[in-house]
């Protein structure tokens, strides 16, 4: 769209670019005029999340952390149940006002509340205190949804709805801790009371929702140690008693020192053994040479019950010996060492009684020796003391099996003890550390969740600037934008012929002349429809000049692509004016119209179906008095929906398209007349039909002077005699 499209466009509509933002304008101010006045308050709220401070290490400040903890905050405030409560407080606070106190409420609300709670039901309501009070409407709203609190909290009432509240506006100070909090009202007070209700409310349930996270938490922790540690204790007493009863101190030491000492006395065992079979082989040669020589028994009375007694002598040694391995025992010392005299005596009573039976028997038959005695004695202290020390070594293994019998199935045993101790000791443990850190956790929340309000509501004096000039202003220059938008977005979309101009450049052809739309009949309409056919007909005049053989008729052929585009409208009144202008001219129409055109002397009908002979002509459909008119007008039917007579069109000396305004030129409509310029000489030039008088950018105002050839018919017309009534021919 150029410039120039677009000023004439804003010259066409001035009137409704000026009166439609006029009725907005004076809409806004009619409707905002008695706006009530808007009072704005705000309160600051110190947060402490962006700094991070608290008792545990991990608590530096991260990005989105804060994000998200601010977000928090104000979803907290900006949630239904917040202002459900503050707006019950409110309301709460003003129920006790027993009497009118502007420092509480406006005298309007109080009187609205007086009519709202008759006395009987503000007896119901108000409590003792406020928080009591607030409880009683908690319980009616909650009754149900038809009472009259849940009526006010869901209503439009400018203070205790929650449509009010919407107007509270939570925002973070930037680079800060610290959240601000504005709020907008008709009534000073309230503005004030709301903010200090909201503050309060706010952080009391932002304290509960942190610690609670936490606490649910703690109480788990602090449950299940309980139960850990009773497990514990249960587990160390099932430890002790089996150390009790089994009379265990160090059971792995003591098993231990078990096998070692059995694997010691197996070893000494077996060492005494091979002694004790040398000794006793030694003994028993040295008896068998004794013999031999013919000595005397060596087991008399006496010496057998020496000999047991040195026997019982060297078992108790080599028993308190064995007792007392590895021991510094000055008792078991001396015991060894008085049983060794007792055994050193007795082996020398042994001596002594062979020393006189061997006198005996030197005297008797001096065969003995004194040698082999000695030996036999010694042989025979060494097998009694090897025999004691077997002896005891038996007995202390056979201990040492039933007490390695008794330990060794206790170890398994042990290990499930101490294993389910230690997995008590370890779940204990584990449990009373999530504990501390649930407690150390609980104490970060209580110091960083403590808001702190850092600059109090005020009550404003003064009302907000009003914006209803602001309102006039942007209603005002906003509609006048959107009509222009809608104007030129209109004319943008609309593809339709609508002037010459655009005719002339959709469909290819030069435009001949328009024909305005009429709305009615009003002088001024009249008048430029008058002056636009007189337009048609000077045009029409100056196409006649162009004919060379002036003899004949000048034949316009009317043609249109559909039916309804004005063919019949627009050769009529060419018919009128040029008859009225002393040019005999003949309008011919298709048969089909002789019930939409009067009959006349000047008009006549034929049948298209006639005019497909290439043989026949127009002077044959006219007849005789063919050459009697000066303007022949014969109208085709609409090409594109009816059969037309196309033998005729070479015959035309010029073709008038009538085409409407409103519609669009289609590629249909383009191929048929250029199928028509095939077949005829005649220029083809449109009739634009129905324009807008917005789109008219026809110079109807302007007379056209006509050449002086035209002149001069204009003063001396061509008159030819014709009959009243040209008959069609067969």
């Amino acid at each position: 769209m150029t410039f120039r499209s677009f000023y004439r466009l804003m010259l066409r509509n001035w009137l409704i670019l000026i009166s439609i933002p006029l009725i907005t304008a004076a809409s806004i101010f009619f409707f905002g005029r008695k706006m009530d006045k808007e009072y704005t308050s705000d309160t600051v709220i110190y947060t402490g999340i962006a700094s991070g401070m608290g008792v545990k290490e991990d608590n530096s400040s991260d990005y989105f952390a804060t994000n998200r903890a601010f977000a928090n905050l104000l979803n907290l405030i900006n949630s239904r149940e917040t202002k459900q409560e503050v707006a019950l407080r409110l309301l709460a606070t003003h129920l006790m006002a027993k009497k009118y106190d502007p420092a509480v409420l406006s005298e309007e609300k109080y009187n609205r509340l007086q009519e709202w709670f008759p006395e009987s039901f503000r007896k119901k309501l108000v409590g003792a205190s406020v928080e009591e009070t607030t409880k009683n409407l908690e319980d009616i709203l909650k009754s149900g949804d038809h009472n009259g609190i849940y009526n006010i909290i869901n209503s439009d009432e400018p203070g205790y709805s929650l449509k009010a509240l919407t107007k509270i506006n939570a925002t973070q100070l930037p680079n800060s801790n610290l959240l601000k909090i504005e709020y907008v009202s008709n009534d000073p007070v309230i503005v004030r009371q709301t903010l200090e209700i909201l503050s309060n409310v706010f952080i009391r349930k932002h304290t509960a929702l942190m610690e609670g996270q936490n606490e649910s938490v703690m109480n788990y922790f602090e449950t299940a140690t309980t139960n850990a540690y009773k497990r514990l204790e249960a587990a160390e007493e099932s430890f002790l008693n089996f150390h009790k009863t089994n009379s265990l101190i160090n059971y792995n030491e003591q098993a231990s020192a078990i096998a070692a000492d059995k694997q010691h006395m197996l070893e000494n065992y077996n060492s005494l053994e091979m002694q004790y079979a040398g000794a006793f082989s030694a003994l028993k040669a040295v008896e068998k040479t004794l013999k031999e020589r013919g000595a005397v028994t060596l087991y008399n009375q006496e010496i057998l019950q020496l000999r047991d007694q040195l026997s019982k002598l060297n078992t108790q040694i080599a028993e308190i010996e064995v007792i007392n391995r590895g021991k510094a025992n000055a008792t078991a010392t001396n015991q060894i060492a008085t049983l060794k005299q007792q055994a050193d005596i007795v082996e020398n009573k042994i001596k002594l009684t062979l020393d006189n039976a061997y006198s005996k028997i030197q005297a008797a038959q001096a065969v003995e020796s004194k040698n082999l005695l000695d030996e036999w004695i010694k042989n025979t202290v060494l097998v009694e003391e090897l025999k004691g020390q077997l002896f005891v070594i038996r007995r202390q293994l056979k201990v040492f099996g039933e007490q390695y019998d008794k330990v060794a199935p206790l170890g398994a045993e042990l290990r499930k003890i101490e294993r389910e101790k230690d997995l008590a000791e370890k779940e204990y443990f584990s449990l009373l550390n999530g504990l501390t850190e649930s407690k150390l956790n609980q104490r970060n929340i209580e110091i960083t969740s403590q808001l702190t309000v850092v600059d109090p509501p005020y009550t404003p004096i003064k009302p907000t600037k009003s914006n209803l000039l602001l309102l006039l202003l942007f209603g005002t220059f906003g509609t006048f934008f959107v009509v222009t938008a809608y104007l030129v977005g209109t004319e943008l979309v609309d593809n339709s012929l609508k002037n010459t101009r655009i005719a002339a450049i959709q469909t290819g052809l030069p435009v001949l002349s328009t024909l305005p739309v009429l709305f009615g009949k009003k002088k001024r309409q009249v008048l430029a429809a008058q002056k636009a056919e007189e337009v048609l007909t000077r045009q029409l005049l100056l196409k006649m000049q162009q004919k060379q053989n002036v003899r004949e008729p000048f034949i316009i052929g009317v043609l249109s692509s559909l039916a309804g585009e004005g063919k019949s409208t627009a050769l009529s009144i060419l018919a009128n004016q040029l008859n009225a202008k002393g040019i005999k001219t003949l309008a011919l129409f298709p048969e089909d119209h002789t019930d939409l055109v009067a009959s006349g002397s000047h008009t006549s009908f034929y049948s298209p179906l006639y005019g497909l002979n290439n043989r026949i002509s127009i002077a044959d459909i006219i007849g005789e008095s063919y050459s009697k008119y000066t303007v022949i007008l014969v109208e085709f039917p609409a090409v594109l929906e009816n059969t037309y007579p196309t033998s005729l069109l070479k015959y035309l000396d010029l073709i008038v398209l009538t085409v409407r305004a409103n519609r669009t030129w289609q590629e249909t409509d383009k191929a048929i007349f250029e199928e028509i310029k095939k077949v005829t000489l005649a220029p083809i030039e449109v009739l634009l039909n129905g324009v807008l008088a917005k789109y008219n950018d026809t110079p109807a105002t302007n007379s056209i002077k006509p050449t002086k050839k035209v002149r001069q018919q204009e003063v001396k017309p061509l008159v030819i005699n014709q009959p009243e009534e040209t008959p069609m021919s067969a």
